[in-house]
């Protein structure tokens, strides 16, 4: 018995109703009263309000008679959104809304739940109301649950979830993880249902929350209810029954009465199990809940029909059935017709054993019809694309919630990142201001400190050379801790608006260099004049003519700066490769040969006839891989797992495919060839493709392409993309199937690769066949069984055949079709081909039942199902399973038709027999959990392929932004040097005039500040990176660029000073007229 949708749909509603209680009109009536207590919120309806507190009492009435009186719940809400609408206020008109939905949600009535919910949203969305808004997508996800809609209902759920978790709402969290798990619950996914009831109930327990722990009491009972732990079932279902007896909610306390009923059920004890069925429906009668009464007449029904009872079994499903398709609840029609069919099938069994031939025939009829439907109802609630999206909507989600923590964290981190760098900057700036404050004391104790150094002091003197050097170059250590402190002020003024500066500039090198040489001829006037200053002040006389020769010996020792560049080298690849034909191969195997040389030949060998004969080359692999073995040759050993892996694989012995392939891949691994990685990874997907396991092969598959594009070879992306066109081509989703297939086209094209052009124009025929478009088909079959015929592709040759084969049938054209298909069979057995021998004898079964030939369709039928299961074929048996269901099908109402009783029985019940089958290999092959991987590993791909082309797509802008700055530095810093040795070519121009010693001075700083700047602005960067942008060592670092400098600015302002000063000694000296 199914019980897992029976105790389910109770459920949802509370969930809803929280949101009520948190974002609704309830949560207004508790700020208001401090209770919820009808009375109190009556008396206060009848006092004087303004229109706002009205609707939020109104609407507080109706959520405490919305569980025991639902009809006048609603004329409350009615009112509330009639006088909201009035004033004009849209916060009432949208909790009014809610309001009117969550009735008819509980009415079964889905259409218009949505219709006023999506009012709502829209209301709330007007107002930006962030928490309304995520408990109105948690609502309306409820609806689409109810309606078999889980992509839709997650897709809500789950948006829902990641606003109130952004909001840090914890009610809202709890609801929409009871909710998420509920999904999971009806998709049978247990173990992701119980992981988020527990953190729902988590969450509630923390809250006080009684009636979210009730539900997720109830919840998790159900999950134990179907694992077939009754005592831990009944302990939370009693459990949440207290509590729900305490808090008066009539609906959850027939919903816990229907469960223990379930459990009873599943437990043998029918009284018990009866009599909780019929109070849990006496309950939902009154409260006018249809859905509820659906679930309990169908609970009813099944009883009855364990109990033996099959007339009243038969009334109570044909009810549950009637209001279930009025309803549109698909999932309780799917159960509904599974104990419908499981009753006609228990009556046919009966009817036979009494020889009650007739009745049989019609019980099984019946049994097979319900059967159909249950399986049609199940694959619309779980079909393929829907398992896949839901799949996909849950990797979206987990990303968006891992982003979403990374963020938080990331954020966390530059907030700590930042107050340490501010506390750090605050430290070194105090620090710096500290040393320009004893520098300035320096400076204007300057003239104390120096006196105490004589003005002469004996060279012979033991140890005095360090005070007389200090002695001698007075003036030096003066104007030294001058240019220090003037310096360091300028120098931190700019560090400190660094960052305004480069904003101001656009980090243009240009204009940087311009900006730092403005600050730095700043510095230069206010040097000069406190020169000037600290001069007199000192006693210093720059214009004494023998001052030269009183310092001559410390002149001119500054060296000159030297400039260094650097140059890079590119390389070049070279790619051989190679091929050899079959005799030239054999005639190598009698010379002398190194072992390893021998391994490549016999693999080689293989090679080439595995199309032509597998078995021959499965002998030369097997003795390649001895050879490798013997000598201990890993990569040899490798090749050689992969050539036997290969002809097990055209022989369709998939296990000892996989073993080989899967040791090949272990010793790629190790050996680090991402070629030969990847090819081994698209070889082992392949198998499981054939395996009809899809999560596996399209998994195998993605790795395969992703490492494809990363070693750039386009033969491989073809055959990965041809790979994954395939799966989804088995899938029925052609459109996938095509634009892959299309893809790799273009790829085998281009590399002119003929064999991968077959393969790929033999793909599209397929799509185009499936897709009814036979002409098209036909064309491409015919095209890509030239090119094989060409290449001797005796397994295309097969393949295409058959193919062309499945085309004449569909047309009608018997005879045509069992000619290829006829053809094909034939070239399979000479290969040994046991995958390509089985599709073709199912096929030929199937065109013998269409022409009336039913004992040759059963018997090549027959072998073909026995085959499938041999060699583990599930997708073909999957297919002459509902072949087979149609041939007895067939017979079956071709006995009916001649009254022919036992034949007609007999035939419904093969028929019957084989839809079961048919239905479970369906069910391996799509199941929920491979369709939702599927979709997962889809979504996952797509992201990552997204976040792939993202990066390259930010990695080649940052490069061409790289180049441009780079462009852009170049002429920047040629400018700047032009400007350098222009203004020192204007300088030594200078030099042959007599100018005044302080235009010598600004002439000779000038291309020195320049320069200085320059190097500032260039090494910038080098020294941002090295001292992690710390003020105090960026302004060290600029500090000790400049002492570099300017002992040369020095040497050569002094050097232009002599220059002059000899030229005006000269013009003195020379005779006057």
């Amino acid at each position: 018995m199914n019980i897992k949708k029976i105790i389910i749909n109770f459920i949802p509603r509370i969930f809803f109703f929280l949101g009520i209680l948190n974002f609704g009109p309830i949560g207004f009536a508790q700020g208001m009263l401090g209770t919820s207590k009808t009375d109190s919120l009556s008396q206060r309806l009848s006092q004087t309000l303004h229109d706002t507190d009205r609707v939020n009492t109104l609407n507080a009435l109706y959520g405490e008679y919305i569980y025991s009186e639902p009809q006048k719940a609603l004329e409350y809400a009615q009112q509330a959104l009639q006088l909201a609408e009035k004033t004009d206020w849209k916060k009432g008109i949208g909790n009014s809304l809610h309001a009117i939905g969550h009735y008819y949600l509980t009415q079964g009535d889905y259409p218009n739940t949505l219709d006023y919910w999506l009012k709502a949203l829209r209301t709330r969305e007007v107002l930006n109301d962030r928490k309304s808004i995520a408990a109105t997508y948690g609502i309306i996800g409820i609806v689409y649950r109810r309606q078999g809609n889980y992509s839709d209902a997650l897709k809500h759920y789950f948006e829902a979830l990641k606003m109130d978790k952004d909001l840090g709402n914890k009610n809202g969290m709890a609801r929409h993880l009871g909710n998420i798990g509920s999904v999971y619950f009806e998709q049978d996914n247990y173990s992701d249902a119980l992981k988020h009831y527990f953190e729902a109930l988590k969450i509630q327990r923390e809250l006080g929350d009684k009636k979210g722990i009730a539900i997720n009491l109830g919840n998790i009972g159900n999950v134990y209810l179907e694992h077939g732990n009754y005592s831990d079932a009944l302990k939370h279902y009693f459990e949440a029954l207290k509590i729900d007896k305490e808090l008066g909610n009539k609906s959850e306390i027939a919903s816990k009465i229907g469960n223990i009923g379930n459990v009873y059920h599943e437990q043998g004890n029918y009284p018990d199990a009866l009599k909780h069925y019929f109070e849990a429906l006496e309950m939902v009668k009154k409260l006018g809940n249809k859905n509820g009464i659906a679930i309990n007449l169908g609970n009813i029904g099944s009883l009855y029909t364990a109990t033996g009872q099959f007339k009243d079994a038969m009334a109570y499903l044909d009810s549950a059935l009637m209001l279930s398709t009025e309803l549109g609840a698909l999932s309780h029609q799917k159960d509904h017709h599974s104990h419908t069919s499981q009753l006609y099938d228990t009556l046919a069994q009966i009817a036979i054993s009494k020889n009650l031939t007739a009745k049989a025939a019609d019980h099984y009829r019946l049994a097979y019809t319900h059967y159909k439907k249950y399986s049609a109802a199940k694959d619309t609630l779980f079909n393929e694309e829907k398992s896949k999206k839901i799949g996909g909507l849950e990797a979206q989600h987990e990303w968006q919630m891992d982003a979403l923590e990374k963020e938080k964290l990331e954020a966390g981190r530059r907030k700590l990142e930042a107050e340490a760098m501010k506390r750090r900057d605050m430290i070194q700036y105090t620090g710096i201001v500290l040393v320009l404050a004893i520098l300035m004391l320096a400076l204007l104790n300057s003239r104390r400190l120096l006196a105490r150094f004589p003005e002469r002091i004996n060279v012979s003197r033991k140890g005095a050379k360090a005070q007389r050097f200090i002695a001698i170059n007075k003036r030096y250590i003066a104007m030294a801790l001058l240019f220090a402190t003037i310096f360091l002020s300028f120098e931190t003024v700019l560090i400190f608006f660094d960052a305004e500066i480069e904003a101001f500039t656009q980090n243009k090198v240009l204009y940087k260099t311009l900006v730092s040489c403005l600050f730095a001829g700043t510095v230069s006037i206010v040097y000069f004049f406190s020169e000037k200053r600290m001069a007199m002040t000192l006693g210093f006389n720059f214009k004494h003519k023998e001052y030269e020769f009183k310092h001559k010996e410390h002149e001119g020792g500054t060296k000159g700066t030297k400039f260094f560049n650097l140059f890079l080298v590119g390389i070049s690849v070279l790619v051989l490769s190679w091929q050899n034909k079959t005799d030239s191969l054999k005639a190598e195997l009698g010379k002398e040969m190194e072992d390893t040389t021998r391994v490549n030949t016999l693999n080689a060998i293989a090679k080439e006839y595995i199309r032509s004969s597998p078995d021959t080359s499965l002998l030369y692999a097997e003795q390649a891989l001895t050879e490798a073995q013997n000598s201990e040759w890993q990569k040899g050993i490798a090749n050689s797992h992969h050539s036997i892996g290969y002809a097990n694989y055209v022989q369709g012995n998939y296990e000892l495919c996989l073993f080989h392939w899967e040791k090949c891949l272990e010793i790629r691994k190790k050996q680090n060839d991402k070629q030969y990685i990847a090819v081994a990874l698209g070889n082992i997907g392949s198998v499981y493709s054939e395996q009809g396991n899809y999560p596996v092969a399209l998994k195998y598959h993605f790795e395969y392409l992703k490492m494809a594009k990363e070693i750039e070879i386009k033969k491989y992306q073809a055959i990965a993309l041809g790979n994954i066109g395939t799966v989804y081509n088995d899938q029925g989703n052609y459109p996938d199937a095509m634009k892959y297939y299309f893809e790799a086209l273009e790829i085998n094209k281009e590399l002119r690769d003929k064999r991968g052009m077959a393969v790929c124009l033999g793909n599209i025929g397929s799509v185009y066949h499936f897709q009814g478009n036979y002409p098209n088909a036909l064309k491409n079959y015919f095209e890509a069984l030239e090119i094989d015929k060409e290449l001797r592709n005796k397994n295309g040759i097969a393949i295409k055949l058959g193919n062309i084969g499945l085309v004449y049938y569909d047309q009608g054209n018997y005879p045509d079709a069992l000619k290829h298909c006829f053809k094909a069979l034939e070239i399979n057995k000479e290969l040994e081909n046991n995958n390509g021998i089985a599709i073709k004898l199912g096929n030929i079964g199937s065109i013998y039942t269409t022409t009336g030939r039913f004992k040759k369709a059963e018997a090549y039928l027959d072998s073909a199902i026995a085959l499938c299961d041999t060699i583990g074929y599930l997708l073909g048996k999957k297919d002459f399973e509902y072949a087979t269901t149609h041939l007895y099908d067939t017979l079956a109402q071709i006995a009916i038709r001649n009254e022919q009783w036992a034949n007609a029985a007999e035939n419904y019940r093969l028929a019957y027999t084989h839809y079961k089958k048919y239905d479970t290999a369906k069910d391996t092959l799509f199941n929920e959990e491979k369709s939702k991987e599927i979709g997962k590993l889809e979504t996952r791909h797509e992201m990552a392929i997204a976040e792939f082309e993202r990066k390259k797509k930010e990695e080649q802008e940052a490069e061409t932004a790289r180049i441009e700055k780079e462009r852009e530095d170049k002429i920047g810093y040629s400018l700047v040097l032009v400007g350098f040795f222009g203004i020192l070519a204007l300088v030594l121009l200078l030099s042959r005039l007599t100018l005044p010693l302080s235009l010598i001075q600004i002439f000779t700083t000038m291309p020195f500040l320049l320069l200085f700047e320059t190097a500032i602005v260039f090494m910038n960067p080098y020294i941002e990176a090295f001292v992690e942008n710390a003020p105090a060592w960026k302004l060290a670092a600029n500090f000790a660029l400049a002492l570099m400098i300017f002992p040369l600015h020095e040497w050569a302002e002094h050097l232009l000073k002599r220059v002059f000063r000899r030229k005006l000694r000269k013009k003195e000296e020379s005779p006057k007229d």
